[in-house]
């Protein structure tokens, strides 16, 4: 059975749903769209929960009708004054394979990762985003993979999303009440930059601006990775 992808845009003036399939090739073909007019919310953030279930229930049941399959569960993404961003650095020893090899596993990447987001964050607040920017291993910089490089000590610098715990918790609460799961949360402006630029314009740098209804979103991404997000 081929696999579905379900994106759901909850937005300040409307809600939008659209169904995709992936052929045998991989390749992601559209089956089904749908959008209805968004009550609940202001300024990006929900307001009234139950207003705001009925507009994703009539967007997602639009979208259904014309791929002619039921959704079982979203994607969606977050934005607006509830998300803020940050830039930090983890710095790791090399473990190595455990064969007496200074060559850097996944498992190194993943510490460093984790000794990048370990910045105080307020209770209120959740990551959602840990991106990687950059790697610099033994003082040599602008490494992009380093799986399997040789070395001893590994830097990881990186962009860290996070949004308001109550705002994640409200826009999980409303899909879970329409009837369908939450298969991931991403940044809106991340989402769209994935979207509709090309890997040659997101390393030689782009701004993404997302304007809405109610807010106003912009994404900077230099050399390829995000550096602001607001």
């Amino acid at each position: 059975m081929s696999e579905t992808i379900v994106g759901l845009d909850i937005g300040t003036s409307t809600v939008r749903a659209v169904i995709g399939v992936f052929t045998e090739n991989n390749e992601l073909q559209i089956t089904g769209v749908g959008k209805a007019p968004s009550n609940g919310l202001r300024n990006g953030a929900i307001v009234n929960i139950e207003a705001a279930v009925k507009s994703i229930s009539a967007a997602i049941e639009s979208a259904e009708m014309m791929a002619g399959h039921d959704v079982l569960s979203v994607y969606t993404a977050i934005g607006g004054a509830q998300v803020s961003s940050t830039n930090s650095k983890g710095i790791v020893g090399v473990a190595g394979n455990g064969k007496g090899s200074q060559e850097i596993t996944q498992r190194d990447i993943d510490r460093v990762l984790e000794a990048a987001k370990a910045v105080p964050i307020d209770m209120a607040r959740q990551i959602i985003h840990v991106i990687p920017q950059t790697y610099t291993i033994d003082n040599q910089k602008g490494i992009k993979k380093p799986l399997n490089m040789i070395g001893v000590r590994l830097e990881a610098e990186v962009h860290i999303v996070t949004a308001a715990v109550t705002s994640v918790q409200n826009l999980v609460r409303c899909i879970d009440r329409a009837g369908f799961g939450v298969e991931d949360i991403r940044l809106k402006t991340l989402a769209a930059a994935e979207s509709i630029t090309t890997e040659e314009e997101r390393e030689l740098g782009s701004i993404i601006i997302d304007l809405g209804g109610g807010s106003t979103d912009a994404l900077v991404l230099v050399e390829g990775a995000p550096v602001c997000s607001v």
